[in-house]
């Protein structure tokens, strides 16, 4: 577990993405499909990132990449196969380093059983480990992304998907009626607390990648964000129900028949924040920041929403059983909240009662979507950033 702290004067603990599941099993990239069809869709960028920065090292030199918030490690696997075919294709005897970055209670197990294909992931039957048995080397950083993690000047290539929104601490609560900040509107007070952390920790963010990255190093950041037209994570044109809303009112129901307290639905907040792209590039853009001076040059930016794979599966094949289908797509929203409505529970209650609880949680929400699957769905909405450290 890990735990992060309010700098406030009520000193709350945190839990953040805890995994969930058994250390070894694969179980996030066993359930989120649509992290693959991302990771896919970066692709192409992230090969012609490589290739720009292979450029402008001296031959011979060793490559190091590094995947932040890389959870079990799965659902990159088939994006580094190609990279790292790339860098041997061009030269064999080339050392490459893959560096796993993410929290000390990750699923360290699974990360290097994927490394090695021990665990399987659809679109790879055999890792870059098992293709180049020599010259390619795996590690994991077991410390957030909030700090440094590599030593200075010594990362090439940086990759960052749907990992960077997750915020150092809690800066408030949002109020009886929500349960993640993009359920308020743009002028409520509520807010306020939770753009000032955002900003504080993207800076933070990218002056410490400032100091990994070699000088024409680059990352690519793919991190969830509010678009233009107001989508984001569950809530996009092509949904008729809104991910957190519908999460949120079985929540409040419970509430209200007793289930839960008020006090903890009142608890149950999202340490996140989807920054708008002009959030996201501003510090980047401005010669008088930080992250300017420190070197950081933005070199593009755009946003894309990519579809629930699990809704496209029900619209291709409707006649399959409402209910298996329910209880599959609400895991894959499961696998990165669970933590965030265990830690809203009382600590009264015993480990087993929270599990329950939320076990009840999305049981409730699995039999909703049961009743129009394709009404729900977790559309993903990033802003795509490329960054060059010069």
């Amino acid at each position: 577990f890990f735990f992060v702290f309010l700098t406030s004067n009520k000193m709350t603990a945190v839990q953040l993405h805890t995994p969930l599941g058994e250390d070894g099993a694969g179980l996030y990239s066993l359930s989120t499909r649509g992290c693959f069809d991302v990771i896919n869709l970066n692709t192409d960028l992230m090969m012609e990132t490589t290739d720009a920065v292979l450029a402008k090292i001296p031959g011979g030199g060793a490559v190091t990449f590094c995947d932040y918030g890389t959870a079990d490690g799965g659902t990159s696997i088939p994006l580094f196969n190609k990279l790292v075919k790339k860098c041997k294709d061009q030269q064999a005897d080339r050392d490459v380093w893959v560096f796993y970055e993410d929290q000390p209670g990750n699923e360290w197990k699974s990360v290097f059983y994927h490394a090695l294909g021990q665990l399987k992931v659809p679109g790879s039957d055999q890792t870059y480990m098992q293709e180049h048995p020599r010259g390619v080397y795996v590690a994991a950083v077991g410390r957030s992304f909030h700090h440094q993690t590599l030593p200075d000047n010594s990362l090439h290539v940086g990759f960052a998907a749907t990992c960077m929104h997750w915020l150092s601490a809690l800066p408030g609560k949002l109020g009886s009626e929500n349960i993640h900040h993009s359920q308020l509107p743009a002028d409520d007070p509520l807010l306020l607390p939770f753009k000032e952390q955002a900003a504080k920790d993207w800076s933070n963010i990218l002056l410490h990648r400032a100091r990994e990255l070699a000088v024409g190093g680059r990352l690519v950041i793919v991190n969830f964000c509010i678009d233009a037209d107001g989508q984001c994570l569950g809530r996009s044109k092509n949904l008729k129900r809104t991910m957190y809303d519908t999460k949120r009112d079985h929540w409040i129901a419970m509430a209200k028949e007793g289930r839960i307290t008020m006090e903890e639905l009142a608890n149950t907040n999202f340490p996140n924040y989807y920054r708008t792209p002009e959030e996201t590039e501003a510090p980047l853009k401005d010669p008088n920041s930080e992250v300017y001076k420190a070197g950081l040059r933005l070199v593009n930016s755009f946003t894309r929403v990519t579809p629930c794979p699990y809704r496209a599966s029900w619209i291709a094949n409707p006649q399959q059983d409402a209910i298996t289908y329910a209880r599959d797509y609400v895991l894959t929203t499961r696998t990165w909240s669970n933590a965030t409505y265990l830690g809203g529970l009382s600590d009264s209650r015993s480990p087993d009662e929270k599990s329950a609880l939320v076990d009840e949680l999305f049981e409730r929400y699995a039999q909703d979507v049961a009743k129009s699957p394709a009404d729900h769905g977790m559309d993903y909405c990033h802003c795509i950033l490329t960054v060059e450290k010069v």
